[in-house]
């Protein structure tokens, strides 16, 4: 024991007995001798907090700097692995997959048991599969699932990787590696880490496949989770659309009271609803004519669309001359919209034939 412990220990002895100073004088002994009072967090060491850095101001867009950073890893560590990560999420953001394809595979060369490494290489695969021919792209499916599943073998924790690999196996051709069974598993999986964004891309997926029910199941889990969410109320009024207009409607209702500020995109919505059920046209073409009222929907770049809309709730009404005055209308505002070239063509034909 050294000398200066032994004294410590010694004042400290007698200073048990003496009240509150004494316990002052105490703390004073060991924050001076620097005795530990609890565990802390080591600091992270310089290459850790680099690549903490670089991430961070990737996915706040300051991508110059990401480049800057993953060039002094390469420097200082050129051994390791996350500086040419680094670059490969570079390239990416500047759509090059060629270059993020080199450099992601040098930062897997740099460290196989890289996950972060398997999947931004997957990434860059996988978007220059999305720019390529259909036939250039098939040479590169296996190379997208390679570096994907090894990801998440790696990171099984990590929600991205399997957010990844659903989309590999729901929008690739089951020739090619494709599979709703697989995609329907890594949705569970997702579930298991984040029961909203599970529920969330259960109900967008089942929408596209045209499951209704499955679809309106998960979205409500999604609103229960998050009630107060918008788009998962958008989401329900598209499921239900498929299902039960008058439900649908009644989303619309809830949307609008819940977001004023949407006011113009649930009259387009109420529109299309009573345009495609016809149970109500009247309504229609009120909802219509309040859309078209509003002077901001003018910024709109369909606003033309809504007149073609409101020609067609009219002459499913039997409004003939109001539907042709509004598709007229459409065509004045975009003289190449075709559905309303078509649109006001039949109705010049069903004109013709009545008036023989």
């Amino acid at each position: 024991m050294t000398k200066k412990l032994k004294v410590f220990r010694f004042n400290a002895y007698k200073l048990l007995s003496g009240g509150s100073k004494s316990l002052i004088i105490i703390f004073a002994l060991l924050f001076i001798f620097n005795i530990p009072q609890g565990k802390t967090d080591p600091p992270k060491d310089e290459y850790d907090q680099i690549v903490e850095n670089a991430s961070r101001l990737f996915y706040i867009g300051e991508i110059d700097s990401v480049k800057k950073y993953g060039d002094l890893l390469i420097e200082k560590y050129p051994e390791r692995s996350e500086g040419y990560r680094l670059i490969c999420m570079y390239w990416i953001s500047d759509n090059d997959w060629n270059k993020a394809i080199k450099w992601g595979k040098k930062a897997v060369k740099k460290n196989e048991n890289s996950g972060m490494a398997h999947h931004w290489l997957g990434r860059a695969f996988g978007l220059k599969a999305r720019n390529s021919s259909k036939f250039r792209a098939a040479f590169i499916v296996g190379n997208i699932r390679e570096h994907f599943k090894r990801a998440a073998e790696l990171l099984p924790d990590y929600i991205k990787t399997h957010e990844d690999l659903f989309s590999f196996y729901s929008s690739t051709p089951r020739l090619a590696g494709g599979s709703v069974e697989k995609a329907k598993e890594e949705l569970e999986h997702i579930e298991k880490l984040d029961p909203y964004r599970g529920a969330d891309m259960k109900a967008h997926y089942f929408l596209s496949l045209g499951e209704f029910e499955l679809a309106e199941k998960e979205i409500e889990k999604a609103i229960n989770l998050d009630s107060m969410n918008i788009a998962n109320r958008w989401t329900k009024m598209h499921i239900l659309k498929n299902i039960n207009i008058m439900s649908s409607r009644k989303q619309l209702r809830i949307i609008l009271q819940m977001s004023p500020g949407d006011s113009l995109k649930v009259f387009y919505q109420l529109g299309l609803t009573y345009l495609s059920e016809g149970d109500s046209l009247q309504a229609g073409i009120d909802v219509y004519n309040r859309y078209l009222a509003s002077p901001a929907v003018k910024l709109s770049p369909t606003y033309f669309a809504a007149y073609w809309r409101l020609g067609m709730v009219h002459e499913k009404a039997g409004n003939y001359g109001n539907a042709k005055a509004k598709y007229k209308e459409c065509l004045a505002l975009n003289p190449k919209f075709n559905p309303a070239k078509r649109s006001l063509k039949k109705l010049n034909k069903l004109i013709s034939s009545r008036k023989k």
